[in-house]
């Protein structure tokens, strides 16, 4: 009797021993956040670049979520619809302008963390304008055709500047270099970066005025009252200080700007620190 027990014990256990070994291990889903920004290449682009992401703030938001093993999902809309898109808590997370936010939503809506610096300058080719510009005001600009990118005019248009609008930043460099217009608005990041990148040859010939149009911070933001918010923000902290730590940070960096990224920009804080 003790030995039938036994023996059914024993095959009993090997069966349940047999069906643990075939059955595969429980994968465990991993943590995602929805995320919204808009499209202002090279700081964040909808369109992927060949050998290159979706614009450096959007990759090294990535990379930061990656290293603490959490997916991004990020959205690109247009400009004023990424935020409101935000306010009415349809992402846990936006990065871009805080100016753009702000307007918008209350600073004490969200918990955000400075990225970099921007600034919107006048830029122009010294082979088309062969004297340096400055201005006092606006209005000294009067006589010069300005490119601008929809949705940005307003500041000019109010002071009757004349200005020529382009949907996209690239249409915007390509009207400058053609000549369609005599100065181009966006940061000297994008006309830095965009210059080298589709017109090398005259990226030498490029400068800008040295009094900013405008500047403001870009950051990424959490919604307090998202679910996610407090868990997101920790992890990303967290996974921040591992890519700067491990040299992640400062190879994207180098993959849009080349080397010398250090003495890249004219202005502090143009482009987010990789240091500890």
């Amino acid at each position: 009797m003790m030995t039938s027990k036994i023996y059914c014990f024993l095959l009993v256990f090997c069966i349940v021993a047999s069906v643990h070994i075939l059955l595969p291990e429980p994968v465990f889903a991993r943590s995602t956040i929805k995320i919204v920004a808009y499209d202002y290449p090279p700081y964040y682009s909808a369109a992927e670049t060949a050998n290159k992401g979706h614009g450096f703030i959007s990759d090294i938001v990535t990379a930061a979520f990656n290293a603490v093993d959490v997916e991004t999902i990020i959205t690109y809309q247009p400009v004023r619809r990424s935020v409101k898109s935000f306010k009415n808590g349809n992402f846990a997370a936006y990065f871009g302008s805080d100016v753009v936010l702000f307007s918008v939503m209350n600073e004490t809506e969200v918990d955000s963390f400075f990225l970099c610096t921007y600034y919107l300058l006048f830029n122009y080719f010294k082979s088309h304008i062969n004297h340096e510009l400055t201005y006092e005001n606006l209005t000294d600009l009067k006589g010069y055709k300005i490119g601008d990118i929809v949705g940005s005019q307003e500041p000019l248009e109010q002071v009757s500047l004349t200005v020529e609008l382009a949907p996209r930043l690239e249409q915007g460099m390509k009207k400058l270099a053609s000549g369609r217009v005599d100065l181009w608005v966006t940061t000297g990041v994008t006309a830095f970066y965009l210059v080298r990148t589709h017109l090398p040859e005259r990226l030498s010939d490029l400068t800008f005025i040295k009094k900013p149009l405008g500047q403001g911070d870009v950051k990424i933001c959490f919604l307090k009252r998202h679910k996610d918010s407090e868990k997101m923000k920790a992890l990303y902290i967290k996974g921040l200080k591992i890519i700067r730590h491990n040299g992640t940070c400062e190879n994207i960096l180098k993959n849009y700007f080349g080397k010398n990224v250090g003495q890249l920009m004219n202005f502090e804080r143009s482009l987010p620190s990789c240091s500890q």
